[in-house]
């Protein structure tokens, strides 16, 4: 199997593993926002009067950037969407298990587990793929792209060794 090939396919099933990952959460989050809003309170890292409005947009936000995963176009927007999530989410398991806080994570509704040491892997391993992701994933190439030289970019044309007439 060519190189590129094998880069490629990898690159295609990490994003839909991770772009389904996430739409499952979102879909599940999308329909049950109160459950949703308690996991986040559990948390005591927002103020209350800012539960409800996370709890109605992020799984909305998660859901468009599932969504982006899994159009090969759209993947490095996905990724990076998905990157800065699992960063909070990171941040948000690592306070409360410092805090000694013991909920569940609510990531994926009645389903979901319990703060730990194997959620902050499972993170961390997201993380990972949708970096490979973003770094991997080619980037579109055309009028005003990096690979198509504008005029100001353009070499200078060739100066003549004899003078101009006039």
């Amino acid at each position: 199997m060519p190189r590129r090939t094998f880069w490629t396919i990898l690159r295609t099933i990490l994003a839909w593993g991770v772009g389904i990952v996430f739409l499952y959460a979102s879909v599940l989050k999308i329909a049950d926002p109160a459950g949703f809003a308690q996991s986040i309170k559990y948390y005591k890292l927002v103020p209350l009067w800012g539960v409800n409005a996370i709890a109605l947009v992020l799984p909305w936000w998660e859901l468009s950037a599932a969504l982006a995963l899994l159009v090969a176009g759209w993947r490095r927007a996905g990724a990076v969407m998905i990157f800065g999530m699992t960063c909070v989410f990171i941040g948000a398991i690592a306070s409360a298990m410092v805090r000694g806080l013991d909920i569940s994570c609510g990531c994926f509704g009645t389903q979901s587990a319990k703060v730990g040491f194997v959620l902050l892997a499972f993170d961390f391993a997201l993380l990972l793929a949708v970096g490979f992701i973003f770094l991997s994933e080619e980037r579109p190439r055309g009028k005003g792209s990096a690979e198509s030289p504008t005029a100001a970019e353009s070499p200078p044309a060739r100066l003549s060794a004899t003078p101009p007439s006039h």
